[in-house]
């Protein structure tokens, strides 16, 4: 995956081929931040992959008041919406995948169907 070129996005909703988006889930508590390519993502907050990138792993950095914890590869592709939250493992924080989505261009309604 890319090291630059990724966007923020408030979309809700992605066509099939979209790029790949990646968000940091709200439900991670604490001062995290992580750090995608160029951008620095904070909770509830998502990054849009640059429109040439296709599927891959993706090197994150991950951030707790201001040091770097951990840094782990998330996988993400193209026509995705992947989610990771914030988790405690045996050796400190680290990200896990809580929630992948394809995309498919309908916007999901709180505790329904699109």
């Amino acid at each position: 995956m890319p090291s630059q070129g990724w966007q923020r996005t408030d979309q809700r909703a992605c066509e099939p081929e979209a790029p790949a988006i990646l968000c940091l889930s709200p439900e991670s508590e604490g001062p995290y931040e992580l750090k995608v390519a160029d951008r620095v993502v904070l909770p509830g907050e998502c990054v849009q992959a640059p429109s040439s990138a296709a599927r891959g792993r993706l090197r994150v950095a991950l951030h707790a008041s201001g040091a770097e914890v951990a840094t782990p590869s998330v996988r993400v592709g193209a026509g995705q919406r992947t989610e990771i939250e914030v988790t405690q493992q045996r050796r400190g924080p680290g990200v896990a995948v809580v929630e992948r989505r394809r995309c498919d261009a309908r916007v999901p309604t709180p505790g329904g169907s699109p």
